[in-house]
């Protein structure tokens, strides 16, 4: 009854409001959280707020570029990068905080948590002249 509730509510919510997506294009966003079938693989949503967001961290990088780079305004960075994502609701992945687990950018492996000063590249970046 709840993903039947919540597929029809989400679907006839948004378009009352205009939205052009089917019924089935919702259950199937809702079902697998893709759209489209590019090849075979689905588009995550993440990655397309993830992408509309990068916009949004330029604009305002553009519109405070006067402010200083402190710790605060890169942790901003990271919540309007990250707003809207699943990781708003992932512990692991702490939105507008510091990492909590190790991760990889593609196949590379990354600096384990407990091996990175954060405050201290902060600080390191904070006092660079550009």
């Amino acid at each position: 009854m709840y993903d039947i509730t919540q597929k029809h509510f989400a679907y006839n919510s948004n378009k009352i409001e205009g939205n052009r997506l089917t019924e089935e294009q919702t259950s199937f966003i809702y079902e697998t959280k893709t759209i489209a079938n590019i090849g075979g693989t689905g588009i995550k949503i993440d990655d397309l707020v993830e992408t509309n967001n990068h916009f949004k961290c330029f604009d305002y990088i553009i519109n405070t570029v006067d402010e200083q780079l402190t710790e605060d305004y890169v942790k901003k960075l990271h919540s309007i990068l990250k707003a809207g994502t699943s990781s708003e609701y992932n512990e692991y992945a702490p939105v507008g905080r510091y990492k909590v687990f190790e991760n990889e950018v593609g196949q590379i492996a990354t600096a384990a948590v407990d091996q990175v000063e954060e405050t201290d590249l902060v600080k390191h970046f904070c006092n660079t002249s550009v």
